[in-house]
């Protein structure tokens, strides 16, 4: 992604803007494995338990470091920022009470709901088809 973000100038303009983005990059990586290790887990539904009690936690880290910018590197978009509302789009459809239980929160939702409603990625929600976040070997969300 970081390749494809530097093609395409979306990889931040300044070393503030780059440093940004690859804190929050790592961020989402954690989050990306931590999501994994729960949901392809034999002890799934043991593991979600510890998982549901830290998520909130770590939303609120992100939270705090995205403030009121509309996207990670400020007013400019990155790569980064599509991953980030995949990662927060899964958590919406998971654990949406996450989001209404802690409204500290609500500019991670706004942060979604931003992306979701730029013009080319709105047209691709309307045109693709509900699919699974995981593979078929997942504990969690492998069926539909």
């Amino acid at each position: 992604m970081r390749y494809l973000g530097r093609k395409f100038n979306v990889a931040g303009s300044s070393e503030q803007e780059r440093v940004a983005i690859s804190l929050v990059e790592q961020q989402v990586y954690d989050m990306v494995m931590a999501f994994a290790r729960v949901a392809y887990d034999d002890n799934c539904e043991k593991l979600k338990v510890d998982y549901l009690k830290n998520l909130p936690t770590s939303l609120k880290q992100l939270s705090a470091f995205l403030g009121n910018k509309p996207f990670v590197a400020g007013t400019n978009i990155s790569y980064v920022d599509f991953w980030l509302y995949e990662m927060l789009f899964k958590l919406t459809v998971f654990v949406p009470e996450v989001f209404k239980e802690h409204p500290e929160l609500a500019n991670l939702t706004k942060f979604v709901e931003r992306v979701a409603s730029l013009p080319r990625v709105a047209a691709y929600i309307k045109a693709s088809k509900p699919a699974l976040f995981n593979g078929v070997m997942a504990k969690w969300n492998a069926t539909a």
